[in-house]
């Protein structure tokens, strides 16, 4: 007798649910590679502790905004379910360029005020001046993290959650290449040290939307959803985007602020607590994948 058996509907949710959680799992397993190139930097405690709360900072500036990807992937799924090819097109445009545009100002104010936001959270000023010059360089990425983050919610509301997959082995796999060059130094680039890691992960994000953008040009997307026909910014689309993702931005900054918040208490502890805490963060958050793999799949669904 058979526990379960698996209905039409189930193997289209796991065939949407499958590649998605394939994909945070390169993101995951980068993120313990980074940890483990960082702890054999000289001063490991103090390059982990300020790791921790780069990391943690960097997702809470960033997930106020990369929440868009969920009001593009509501829109575009309801469009593409009714059979609106050029009404996905017309919301991508206006995700991409809204995107965009909110990352270049951000990432203005934020790097400029990066060791500030850094020193912020650290309770050791070390720990803060090495945090501070990771975030220097890793909100460079932020633009052209929002624009991945646009056609993610495309490629997610047209069920082809595999786009993001071969899109999270690549750009990770070169985020693990460019970090262990700027950390350590090769090809005639000098080490930088965790501020290496900061700067490799930008590059490897600029990578991935390179990407992204060379997908939209396959005639098989590009035709069917005429998104560069008119390429062009609609309000409504924009207003409708932001209402969808809003709410979902405000749960994700809060949920950060409290894992950079207990980060910067076990800094009041001491440096090798503040260090261990990242690696089991780290850890940690591979367990809730499967979670936002099956979301995702949810959100296309619905």
């Amino acid at each position: 007798m058979k526990l379960f058996s698996l209905t039409t509907e189930h193997r289209y949710i796991l065939k949407i649910a499958l590649p998605a959680i394939a994909g945070l799992s390169t993101q995951m397993v980068v993120s313990l590679v980074d940890t483990a190139m960082v702890g054999r930097l000289p001063d490991a405690e103090y390059n982990l502790a300020a790791m921790g709360i780069g990391v943690f900072a960097t997702w809470a500036v960033v997930s106020l905004f990369s929440s868009l990807a969920t009001g593009t992937h509501v829109l575009i799924a309801r469009s593409f379910g009714e059979k609106n090819d050029e009404g996905c097109g017309e919301i991508l445009n206006t995700a991409i360029i809204l995107s965009f545009l909110i990352g270049i100002v951000v990432a203005c104010l934020v790097v400029f005020f990066s060791g500030d936001i850094a020193g912020f959270f650290a309770a050791d000023k070390r720990v803060g001046v090495l945090a501070g010059d990771y975030l220097h360089y890793r909100f460079m990425g932020i633009p052209f993290f929002l624009i991945t983050v646009s056609y993610r919610g495309f490629f997610f509301g047209i069920g082809k959650t595999k786009i993001f997959m071969y899109s999270g082995v690549l750009a990770n796999l070169l985020n693990i290449i460019f970090n262990y060059i700027f950390i350590y130094g090769g090809f005639g680039i000098e080490g930088m040290g965790l501020a290496g890691a900061g700067l490799g992960s930008t590059v490897a994000t600029i990578c991935d939307a390179i990407f992204y953008f060379s997908v939209s040009l396959i005639p098989l997307y590009k035709n069917r959803f005429n998104y560069f026909k008119r390429f062009r910014f609609i309000k409504e689309i924009a207003q409708r985007i932001i209402k969808i993702s809003l709410p979902v931005s405000l749960q994700n900054i809060f949920i950060l602020i409290g894992f950079l918040s207990f980060i910067a208490i076990t800094g009041l502890i001491g440096i090798l607590e503040q260090a261990a805490s990242n690696v089991i963060f780290s850890a940690l958050l591979i367990s809730l994948l499967p979670c936002f793999g099956f979301g995702i799949a949810v959100q296309t669904l619905v």
